[in-house]
């Protein structure tokens, strides 16, 4: 198979040569996530150095590396890997490394010149999360510094190319052809307000039995209530009989997240070539019921990298969740906020990968030309702290004239600052204590680090790692009162009790739950894998 994007390896490749920093644009589906880097896995210019290639998301990475080893023809970890929050295939012998994004910067930690990396892909930049926007700061910071023969490209296909290229001072912008399958835009307007998401799964359930019963839909929601919520409808009418209703979001262990994609690693109901890198979901896949097809709710985890074999027909709400920071409380919270017009392309793009598709809207035209143009990165609505504490970790002492890509707020960069003071972790100098280099070795928001080094001191270590992992992942209380079946932040849609002891006694003794709860074991198990990390970090 051919792909859009190799009509410019050569430019690509004469960039790099000359050591220029890249931006690439070209349409979803054009081959940037795996022709490109594969095309550069030998040039003379790395030197046996490695390429590192970043990903908003641990399935996407994982899907990537997977994808790239296959066209590769080796095994996966060998000659391309990929590590994620807890899991890694990665080898001495890999020469290419798909990361999720916060890996980088724990990496720059240990390995302040990233001497073993000739060049760094910043994949899906748009997304804009806040460990791309520091990473690519750091990366860039190292290669004034100390290594001018450290590469970087950006990539995307929705992406503010004069922004960066601003940044970047010795940067080319190439925009690559690519190739989208017609994707016909359809509006259908359902109103607005506590209804909204009933409203979806009936216009979701009109349009499904109203089509070509061959038809496969991928649908995006906000969040796992929004999909439970639609799930149980849909799974109250006649759909299960003739479509297999599957889920996908991030709160989804690996293995059940690819269980929902391997379809696309199957031709005509039998293994294909990459048959090799799914065998542990092939006993899975043999039991599902693949004959049917299918409907996937699904958050924004599937916007971008991933090409899902046989959707013809997005369905798009039109809502995101995003974290925004809460002064109330000093922590992060989701928030279902209106998604941006470039993530609307996104999406629709996902039913145009293969063949000619279609993508529903559930909301106006007129809607439509309201959004805003991109998302508001996550630095400029979200707690700095973490990044901070990299920084000063990293050795800056002036954060606020750090050569940020964005800068947070002045104002939060000062609450920042004294928080992390509060802490111990950093002194009146600015520089970083030996508390606040423990704090920073724990993958955990910086006060329950804080408050994992105070426990393990105080003998009650696994007490506060359990209080920590359940804090930091989605809530596994599941509400049975014809609500939201998990915890939104929503006032009008029906939190579950925020209580954090009521989910520690849960875990006790589960017949203690008032009857209104029950428990997402799923969930369950996630938390109790992170805590157990978590000890074991803490510990170390």
């Amino acid at each position: 198979m051919t792909y859009p994007i190799e009509s410019s390896l050569e430019v690509i490749k004469q960039a790099l040569a000359a050591n220029k920093d890249l931006i690439l644009t070209a349409e979803p589906g054009a081959g940037k996530s795996t022709v490109v880097p594969l095309s550069l896995i030998n040039e003379s210019w790395l030197e046996g150095k490695k390429i590192v290639m970043l990903q908003p998301r641990r399935v996407a990475a994982v899907a990537v590396a997977n994808r790239m080893s296959e066209t590769h023809g080796s095994e996966p970890g060998k000659i391309i890997g990929y590590s994620v929050r807890f899991s890694s295939n990665i080898k001495p012998s890999t020469k290419i490394e798909v990361l999720t994004e916060g890996i980088l910067t724990k990496r720059i930690q240990k390995d302040p010149f990233l001497e073993d990396v000739g060049l760094v892909i910043f994949d899906e930049f748009h997304e804009r999360s806040i460990h791309a926007d520091l990473g690519l700061a750091l990366c860039y910071e190292i290669k004034r510094e100390v290594r001018p023969d450290l590469r970087l490209m950006v990539m995307s296909a929705t992406i503010d190319t004069e922004l960066i290229s601003n940044y970047l001072k010795n940067s080319e912008v190439i925009s690559g052809k690519g190739f989208l399958y017609p994707v016909n835009i359809e509006y259908k307007s359902i109103g607005a307000g506590k209804t909204y998401f009933d409203n979806a799964a009936k216009a979701i359930y009109e349009i499904v039995t109203s089509s070509d019963k061959t038809e496969e839909y991928l649908v995006f929601l906000p969040g796992i209530g929004e999909i439970n919520r639609v799930k149980d409808y849909l799974d109250s009418t006649s759909l299960w009989q003739t479509h297999d209703i599957l889920i996908l979001h991030g709160s989804m262990n690996l293995k059940d997240q690819q269980r929902v994609l391997v379809t696309g690693c199957f031709n005509n109901g039998k293994p294909g070539l990459c048959s090799r890198h799914c065998e542990p979901l092939i006993e899975a896949w043999q039991s599902s019921n693949i004959n049917k097809p299918r409907i996937i709710l699904s958050t924004n985890i599937a916007e971008t990298s991933i090409t899902i074999e046989g959707i013809t027909t997005v369905i798009d709400s039109g809502y995101a969740r995003q974290n925004k920071f809460n002064p109330e409380t000093g922590l992060n919270k989701l928030e279902k906020v209106r998604i941006s017009k470039a993530s609307a392309k996104q999406r629709a793009g996902r039913a145009g990968r293969l063949r000619a598709g279609r993508a529903i809207r559930l909301y106006s035209k007129a809607e439509f030309e309201n959004f805003a143009e991109n998302e508001i990165p996550e630095i400029l609505r979200s707690d700095p702290t973490s990044s901070i504490l990299e920084l000063y970790s990293w050795g800056i002492k002036d954060i606020f004239n750090f050569n940020w890509f964005e800068s947070p707020s002045e104002e939060s960069i000062e609450h920042s600052i004294e928080l992390l003071k509060m802490l111990g972790a950093v002194d009146e100098k600015g520089s970083i204590t030996e508390l606040g280099r423990k704090i920073n070795s724990i993958p955990a928001e910086p006060r329950l680090a804080s408050m994992l080094i105070k426990a393990k001191e105080t003998g009650c270590l696994e007490e506060a790692a359990l209080a920590t992992a359940i804090i930091e992942e989605k809530d596994f209380l599941k509400c049975n009162t014809g609500l939201p079946r998990s915890l939104t932040t929503d006032r009008n849609e029906g939190i579950v009790d925020p209580d954090l002891l009521l989910r520690l006694l849960a875990f006790e003794n589960k017949s203690a739950l008032p009857s209104e709860y029950s428990v997402d074991n799923q969930i369950v198990k996630r938390i109790l894998k992170e805590k157990e990390q978590l000890i074991k970090i803490s510990n170390g």
